[in-house]
């Protein structure tokens, strides 16, 4: 035994000793002291409730809403139930990490902007998960690589990716930024079904389009063309006009609102192209997306019926009333599209592979 009755450091701790360190030295000198020394203070046995700060800023945001969307400190104090004293530290917490927005002439608090990154994100993840058996399902079909991708800030971005298992394939990761105008199957897709007039926000200005090769596309009248043909067809190819060593095929996948939600890729080299297999592709994707498309729908009327209405926090209920949450979902969210508004993003990531879609 070490002094003051303490364990030696090269032993391990008892049950006891460990469950004193975590209750009674934690965030004290002691427990500082003690680690220094090399004493292993185990964290506290969780009891199965919920972290209390964390809770609280996260009923915090939970107060705005579309037909609240400013509120005072007493009303956000009022609707969690908590001592102004509290509640005005949790929302300086959130206003200091950009989440809320103060108007210091009206003292009114609202959702800052800054939060426009959740509802990608929370799509994103969404898909994955619905979409993902459906991306196996098409991976073993076709032996190739299959790609599922968004509009995101004016740029398609890969969210889930299956590789091909040949040593040639055509492949680029999960988080690969592509520019949508530039004649891929993925941009095109993405782009067809949106306003024009959305669609030229995402272009750039008359003489700076950079055609990658000589079948690409040049301007935006061509653009248009191509998209009014996607819509037609339900589906879009790239033959060569971004790479001349591959060949895509991508089609829509619509969410219950009828907003395309995501496009789905397959890639091959130009060396597998055959018109045989190009026609098997076609057939292959547009049943896929359509199945992804359904299971999108099923989805969304399952969340509608079923879904979280609310939350109880020291015995009172904070809840949204079903006409509010489904006013949510039928906002325009086609891709790209934040409540009707377009996000800019960082610069496009570097290539990853040979190939692009």
């Amino acid at each position: 035994m070490c002094r003051a009755g303490l364990p030696s450091p090269t032993s391990p701790p008892s049950d006891l000793w460990s469950r004193v360190c975590s209750r009674n030295l934690a965030g004290t000198k002691g427990n500082r002291r003690l680690a220094s020394s090399g004493y292993r203070l185990l964290p506290k046995v969780a009891t199965g409730q919920p972290l209390r700060s964390a809770e609280r800023l996260l009923l915090a945001l939970r107060c705005f809403s579309v037909e609240r969307p400013q509120l005072t400190l007493t009303e956000i104090s009022q609707e969690l139930n908590l001592a102004v004293s509290t509640v005005r530290r949790l929302l300086l917490t959130l206003e200091r990490h950009g989440l809320l927005y103060y108007d210091a002439n009206t003292s009114h608090y609202s959702v800052s902007m800054r939060t426009d990154w959740l509802p990608g994100a929370a799509r994103a993840a969404t898909l994955q998960r619905i979409c993902g058996q459906h991306l196996d399902a098409l991976h073993k079909e076709t032996a190739e690589s299959v790609i599922l991708a968004v509009l995101d800030g004016g740029q398609g971005v890969h969210i889930d990716v299956r590789r091909s298992s040949h040593f040639i394939s055509a492949f680029n990761p999960v988080g690969f930024r592509i520019t949508p105008y530039a004649g891929g199957a993925i941009g095109k897709v993405l782009m067809a079904w949106l306003p024009e007039d959305h669609v030229r926000l995402l272009l750039p200005a008359v003489g700076e389009w950079k055609p990658k090769t000589s079948a690409a596309i040049h301007n935006t009248r061509e653009l248009l063309h191509h998209l009014a043909r996607v819509r037609e067809r339900g589906y879009a190819t790239n033959e060569g006009e971004t790479d001349t060593e591959a060949w895509t095929v991508a089609a829509p996948v619509f969410d219950a609102q009828g907003y395309v939600a995501a496009a789905l890729l397959v890639p091959i080299p130009q060396s597998r192209a055959t018109r045989e297999t190009r026609t098997r592709l076609i057939n292959l994707i547009q049943k896929r997306a359509r199945a992804m498309s359904l299971a999108l729908q099923k989805w969304n009327k399952e969340w509608v019926s079923n879904g979280p209405t609310g939350s109880t926090f020291r015995g009172k209920a904070i809840s949204r009333s079903p006409k509010s949450r489904n006013q949510a979902i039928r906002r325009p969210r086609a891709a790209g599209i934040s409540d009707g508004r377009l996000i800019t993003t960082a610069p496009a990531a570097s290539r990853a592979s040979t190939f692009t879609e």
